[in-house]
């Protein structure tokens, strides 16, 4: 399993650099790549199961169907292949629907050319109905196991969003600038800030509003919603590194100050580089909740498994049911429980 995320995990690479080699050119493209396959985090949360690293490849598909021709009209076939790639990320992880959402504005709504709105085409309405049916059509065959499992469609998408409406608030909190930081963070100061600031500086027409609105919509909304897990925020770095790269590289190529200290920003990347290298290596050996691991290894090689106890000590503890081979029920002692009640439970 892990081998194959891994070998999914490299499409990311090659997406990157396209778009970005398709958009502002060689440099940018090789400063996007690189930054996708050096940072030190991404080899260890793409071999995991982790949906918000998982869903980035179909993403960035859909981005680089939209992407690739010179003009902004599209062709039934493309757009079909743009709403597979994000149809399939949706069912991944619901909230990449988000970023159809800034893609359909960023077709329908007319554009910005120097200071002024250019003339609304009424034909782009089509260009989002098409994108959306055929991401709907693909995300509804990926929740087709519900068929199976429960006997109706979107049984799991309904649980969903109900759970999260009523337990939002029971998981971790944070301020509206929150996820600004944690990108920052994964982008590696200092030469994240450089990111930022080429974010900034990037224009929003042409092809740019099809990497841009959409980030921006999935960004935005994570910044507002109260549960904010840092992992939930990962499938926009990568367009992070797109925009920013393609910004910074533009606006240093015009700047004097730059152009007298090139040695500057070299020594910037090297460090960069050679900082994500040890840190890479040392993630490498990682092995997280080893104890809860081996523990449901032991029970998976007696192959009876029916049920377990777990005792917390320090705080609650969940089990990685999938490394004993059977999501079979368990139970929690602490020091409030009743051994005997338990016990006697245990053992009707």
């Amino acid at each position: 399993l892990r081998l194959l995320h891994g070998l999914w995990s490299l499409l990311n690479i090659w997406l990157t650099y396209r778009i970005a080699e398709k958009l502002a050119g060689m440099r940018a493209a090789w400063w996007s790549g690189a930054m996708v396959a050096g940072w030190a985090w991404m080899p260890l949360l793409s071999v995991h199961q982790l949906v918000e690293m998982a869903c980035i490849p179909p993403l960035l598909f859909a981005v680089w169907k939209l992407v690739e021709v010179d003009r902004v009209e599209w062709s039934a076939r493309r757009l079909m292949l743009a709403g597979l790639g994000l149809g399939v990320a949706t069912g991944m992880r619901y909230q990449c629907g988000l970023f159809g959402i800034g893609w359909a504005l960023a077709m329908a709504l007319p554009e910005w050319k120097a200071g002024r709105i250019c003339a609304w085409n009424l034909q782009k309405i089509k260009a989002p109905i098409l994108l959306g049916m055929f991401s709907l059509a693909t995300f509804s065959l990926t929740q087709i196991q519900d068929l199976f499992i429960w006997g109706e469609p979107f049984v799991q998408l309904r649980a969903y969003f109900g759970y999260n409406t009523t337990h939002a608030m029971n998981y971790p909190q944070g301020p509206w600038h929150q996820y600004l930081w944690t990108v920052l963070g994964l982008a590696t100061p200092p030469l994240a800030f450089a990111l930022l600031f080429g974010a900034w500086k990037q224009e929003w027409g042409g092809h740019w509003r099809w990497v841009i609105w959409g980030a921006l919509a999935f960004f935005l909304f994570h910044s507002g919603y109260s549960n904010k897990q840092e992992r939930f925020i990962l499938p926009v770095v990568p367009f992070f590194a797109i925009i920013g790269s393609a910004g910074w590289l533009k606006w240093r190529a015009q700047s004097a100050w730059w152009a007298r200290r090139p040695r500057l920003e070299k020594g910037l990347i090297g460090w960069t580089l050679a900082f994500n290298l040890v840190l890479a290596i040392g993630l490498s050996f990682v092995y997280a909740k080893k104890s809860r691991v081996e523990a449901m290894n032991v029970l998976y090689e007696r192959g009876d498994l029916r049920n377990f106890v777990i005792i917390e000590v320090d705080g609650g503890t969940m089990a990685p049911r999938f490394y004993a081979g059977a999501w079979v029920p368990f139970y929690h002692f602490n020091s409030s429980s009743d051994p005997v009640g338990e016990r006697r439970t245990l053992c009707k």
